[in-house]
């Protein structure tokens, strides 16, 4: 699911920080079809899964927290 992906990256990349308004985002940042913006339930089965979870992932390494120099 959408929110076991943010708990394992949650967990490797910001040491379990992210709050509940930044899980949030990133939840229904995954639940929302991009160029239709309708809801569309995270599924493995799903054919587009896989380009989901890596656009997932991306959203986590752009959170303004990540971007530190």
């Amino acid at each position: 699911s959408a929110v076991e992906i943010i708990d394992l990256f949650d967990d490797l990349l910001y040491q379990g920080t992210l709050n509940g308004t930044e899980r949030l985002l990133l939840q229904r940042f995954a639940e929302i079809e991009p160029t239709s913006g309708a809801v569309v339930p995270f599924d493995p089965a799903a054919g587009d899964y896989e380009s989901r979870v890596e656009r997932l992932i991306g959203m986590l390494f752009s959170l303004p927290r990540w971007c530190f120099q």
